[in-house]
């Protein structure tokens, strides 16, 4: 029976330490550390794009903020416009440049813009759609001349040329605006909001089919549908189109960027049954509630917002940075017309679960960035605070382009920094994969470690105690049992 005492012991204490670094590998498997990766561009602000020449074969876009772009489905992206710097500039101004980034290559190509006929005017904030290796389209935008657009643009990727599609008459179009909510889905370009010349916010929702290119003012079923709003972040998933924040208030606030004016709902439009239906939040000013970094909870809010940067993962989550908002910074009545914050905040919204969860900000004096070493990930990277960047996924990685906010040196300015951003995956030695982190806090691993000990413990105790009990003093052996020893307080070895 000793020897059935001492094998019990060693298996427990095999266990516990099989579990223990089973529980260790857990946590070193699935908490990583998000990482983000400064790739390529200038950590300083204002600066000029590069075209190939006789000297330089290299092309890159310069610094630049409220430049619309389309993804295609191989994670090649098409951006056009937006304010900021081209060649030889010394100031900002609108641009109509057109730029195609090759995401498996890391190239560029650039489709300079100009004084012709044949192009597009210099514009921001313009809406942008296409069909793959087919053409890319642009809609309406806000002109160097302070005057929305309501001009419609196709660019033939083939052919290299830009065709602008004419109107119709007695055919429905929508009206001149900039800043709209916008999405490209199954060949169809949708458009949400907007405003105008003066400033006045829209609620008219539009699509235009890009076989036909015809426009159709969408009716819902319902009239559930967001407040009048610009400047919100979209997301397409599926046949679901996500729309969140932006600026609803009066012309005067929102023109001026003011918190008043700012919203912080969630809303999600239903292709297939044409209607609306709000999520999260409300279109009051709201501060952004937190909760613990990389924990679900659906006391999570990012408050109010606008202009972020935002990308879906493979998943279907929702996913943004940055932008213009609230942050942690308390509203009060006298506070209500000064400007919004510039923000760094990584949001994810789990569309399953119905939740937020924040995964962490720039902690830097003033908000810079941290940039590393060009090309190699580090935990102690992060982007600098910004708004009205370009960001998509390929293959579950995160990139990150330019925007207005801060350089190195903590200046504002129009940036052209490229990022990406995801998490190491350490499993697979000196390859370095990228995923989306999905994480659990700490004190569960801890939890988990803690909770296999003790079963252990109690089924122990428990074989220790059952044996003692079938053996006690004067109770009938059977033949062949084996003798044993208890030892008590006072006992010498006493035998039974």
């Amino acid at each position: 029976m000793i020897k059935q005492k001492r094998l019990c012991i060693h298996l427990f204490y095999i266990s516990t330490l099989y579990l223990l670094s089973q529980a260790t590998n857990l946590k070193a498997k699935n908490q990583e550390i998000t990482e983000w990766a400064w790739i390529d561009g200038s950590y300083f602000r204002n600066q000029n794009s590069l075209v190939p020449n006789k000297t330089n074969d290299k092309a890159f876009p310069g610094a630049r903020c409220y430049t619309t772009s389309w993804v295609e489905y191989d994670g090649n992206v098409w951006t056009f416009g937006g304010i900021g710097f081209e060649q030889k500039q010394s100031d900002a101004t609108a641009l109509n440049s057109l730029w195609h980034y090759k995401t498996t290559t890391g190239i560029w190509k650039v489709y300079l813009g100009g004084s012709s006929k044949n192009k597009p005017k210099p514009r921001s904030q313009a809406a942008s759609c296409g069909i793959h290796n087919k053409f890319f389209v642009i809609f309406g935008g806000f002109s160097d001349r302070m005057k929305a657009l309501d001009d419609l643009w196709l660019f033939n990727i083939q052919q290299k040329n830009w065709t602008k599609v004419e109107r119709h008459a007695n055919t429905l179009y929508p009206r001149a605006r900039s800043k709209a909510a916008y999405w490209c889905y199954n060949g169809v370009m949708w458009i949400y909001g907007g405003k105008n010349t003066i400033g006045e916010q829209l609620n008219d929702f539009w699509k235009l089919d890009l076989l036909t290119l015809t426009w159709e003012k969408i009716s819902t079923k319902n009239n559930h549908t967001p407040a009048n709003r610009y400047g919100a972040i979209t997301w397409t998933v599926l046949d679901d189109l996500y729309l969140y924040g932006g600026y609803t208030g009066s012309n005067f606030e929102g023109h001026s960027h003011l918190l008043r004016g700012m919203s912080s709902d969630l809303w999600v439009f239903s292709v297939k049954s044409q209607s609306w239906n709000k999520l999260t939040g409300s279109n009051k000013i709201e501060t952004a509630h937190h909760g613990s970094i990389h924990v679900a909870s659906k006391d999570n809010s990012p408050g109010c917002l606008a202009d972020a940067a935002a990308w879906t993962d493979d998943k279907g989550n929702l996913w943004m940075y940055g932008g213009s908002g609230c942050g942690l910074y308390v509203p009060s009545t006298d506070r209500l017309y000064e400007s919004a914050k510039l923000l760094s905040d990584i949001w994810q919204y789990k569309v399953n679960d119905d939740v937020w969860i924040w995964h962490g900000n720039n902690t830097n004096k003033h908000g810079v960035a941290s940039y590393g070493q060009k090309g190699l990930a580090s935990s102690r990277n992060f982007p600098s605070i910004r708004a009205s960047a370009v960001a998509w996924n390929f293959n579950g990685t995160a990139n990150l382009l330019g925007g207005i906010g801060h350089d190195r040196n903590g200046n504002d300015g129009y940036l052209n920094d490229l990022w990406t951003y995801g998490v190491q995956d350490s499993s697979d030695g000196d390859s370095l994969h990228w995923k989306y982190p999905i994480k659990l806090p700490t004190s569960v691993y801890n939890s988990f470690t803690v909770l296999c000990v003790c079963v252990l413990l109690l089924v122990f105790i428990f074989v220790l105690v059952r044996n003692r009990r079938k053996n006690v003093p004067g109770k009938k052996r059977n033949k062949g049992q084996y003798k044993y020893t208890t030892l008590a307080e006072g006992d010498q070895g006493v035998q039974y």
